[in-house]
């Protein structure tokens, strides 16, 4: 990108060149600008008038160049643009959000199957439970865990699942553990609470306005940055080539006489 706009200020600030501009006055009291003196009727040379008039040496060649060099750059923008949009797409993730629980999709692997249930979120929960209707896909075999105290006091007869993966946003773990128990009427419509032993790996935000999860937050708030300097660059270009597009005033007045 520095290359792009070293070249377009060499461009822009190449030296100007002379042309010699002549004129007369013809009988009828009106100046005649002439850039010949063959051009200059016999009668009127002995009144000849000589002028040094800049005039600019950037040829259509030249401005297709710099042309050229503003679609470059543009298109390199837009194209490191679409790649950030991209990475911080695969950092947010849709929840669904009902009386401040925050409800994931959650994959679950075990052996050769896998499904795909909603959780709850919960930093409260030490472990993380998965309701045992919810996975009977799975055909998994359970070692008995003891029992374990619910929200509202009861205990209950819990097991033991060894997984073989558990995947949340980007986040993935090649195995693991999570006790099951039964309660048919499930917790919010989840299938499960997420507990604090895989959710402590994880960094993220919650956008409840959006209800979308953020993963890595602070690397996602860098690449929203890095979009809008890219678009400011943009509407930049998009000025710059107006700018060499329009009509130069010094020709058009040359052009008037």
């Amino acid at each position: 990108m520095r290359i792009l706009v070293a070249l377009l200020l060499i461009v822009c600030y190449l030296p100007p060149a002379s042309a010699r501009i002549y004129h007369y006055t013809n009988a009828e009291g009106r100046k005649v600008y002439v850039d010949s003196v063959t051009r200059i009727p016999p009668q009127y040379r002995e009144q000849l008038d000589v002028r040094d008039e800049v005039k600019s040496i950037k040829s259509d060649t030249l401005m297709s160049e710099e042309e050229k060099l503003y679609q470059a750059n543009r298109e390199a923008l837009m194209a490191q643009r679409k790649r950030i949009s991209g990475q911080m797409k695969s950092l947010e993730m849709a929840v669904t959000i009902r009386s401040n629980l925050v409800i994931a999709p959650v994959k679950l692997k075990y052996g050769r199957r896998s499904v795909k249930l909603n959780m709850i979120m919960d930093t409260g929960a030490s472990s993380t439970v998965v309701y045992r209707h919810t996975i009977k896909s799975l055909k998994a075999k359970f070692k008995r865990a003891g029992v374990v105290q619910v929200a509202d006091g009861r205990t209950v007869p819990a097991d033991q699942l060894r997984l073989d993966g558990i995947t949340i946003g980007p986040y993935k773990s090649k195995g693991g553990s999570m006790l099951v128990m039964d309660n048919l009427a499930g917790a919010g419509g989840a299938a499960g609470l997420l507990g604090m032993d895989f959710l402590k790996q994880a960094r993220y935000e919650i956008d409840f306005d959006r209800e979308m999860l953020i993963w890595e937050p602070k690397s996602h708030r860098e690449m929203q940055d890095l979009i809008v300097q890219i678009d400011e660059r943009l509407d930049e270009i998009a000025d710059e080539q107006k700018a060499l597009q329009a009509p130069d005033p010094q020709s058009q007045a040359l052009g008037s006489r």
